[in-house]
C-alpha cells in the first residue's frame, strides 16, 4: 500500500497486524481521489480540513494531505490501529497536520473536540455488515461539524444500496467489484 499522489507520492505506508483492519485498495483510492480532484464544484481537496472516521491505517487521510488538505483528523478505536496511523504519519512527516483521537466513531458525542471543527471532508469506512454508515452521517449532522458542502466519502458492500438521508444528498455511487463507493454532499443551509 503507498500513497498514490500528491507530495508524498510513492511512499510506503504500514498497515495494522491482523485481519481487522480492510485498507482501502491503492486502485479504489486512486478512484477516489481521482473524482475528487476532477469534481471541484463539489468540495476543493486542497486546504481542506479532513476527518478520517473508522481510520484503520489512515490511507485515506494520509492521501488527502498528500495532495494538499490542510489538516486531518484520525479516529479510531483501536489502539494497535492509532499506533499504525501514527508510524504513517510520522514517516510521511505529516505530524503538523494531523491529530488523532481514541474513540468509537459511532459515539461522536463523546469527543467534545469534534464538536469545535469544521470538516470539508469525511472519509467513512466501518466495519461491514453493522449498517454503521447512516447512524455515523446522522451523528456528524446532529453534531454540528459539517458545513453547507460538506462532502462525506463512505465505502461499504457493493450489495447494499447507498440511501439519501435528511440534509445529505448523494452526488457519486459506483460500484468497484464487492465495494461500493457513495459521496454524499451535506445540504443543511444554516441560518446567520
Amino acid at each position: 500500500m503507498r500513497i498514490i499522489g500528491g507530495l508524498c507520492k510513492g511512499q510506503r505506508l504500514f498497515s495494522p497486524e491482523g485481519d481487522e483492519v480492510r485498507p482501502t485498495s491503492d486502485k479504489i483510492r486512486e478512484s477516489i481521489f481521482n473524482v475528487l480532484t476532477h469534481n471541484e464544484e463539489w468540495v476543493c481537496l486542497e486546504k481542506a480540513s479532513v476527518l478520517d472516521l473508522f481510520a484503520g491505517s489512515g490511507a485515506m487521510g494520509l492521501e488527502a494531505l498528500s495532495r494538499g488538505a490542510l489538516s486531518a483528523i484520525f479516529v479510531d478505536n483501536s489502539q494497535s490501529a492509532l499506533d499504525t496511523i501514527e508510524k504513517n504519519v510520522r514517516h510521511l512527516g505529516l505530524k503538523d497536520k494531523s491529530l488523532l483521537l481514541k474513540f468509537d466513531s459511532t459515539d461522536l458525542f463523546r469527543s467534545p473536540r469534534l464538536s469545535k471543527i469544521s470538516a470539508d471532508v469525511i472519509f467513512l469506512d466501518p466495519p461491514y455488515g453493522k449498517n454503521l454508515i447512516f447512524q455515523t452521517l446522522r451523528s456528524l449532522d446532529a453534531l454540528g461539524c459539517l458545513s453547507y458542502g460538506s462532502l462525506c466519502i463512505c465505502e461499504m458492500e457493493a450489495s447494499k444500496s447507498a440511501e439519501e438521508i435528511k440534509n445529505f444528498k448523494i452526488i457519486f455511487d459506483r460500484s468497484y467489484g464487492k465495494i461500493k463507493v457513495c459521496m454524499l454532499k451535506y445540504m443543511k443551509q444554516f441560518k446567520t
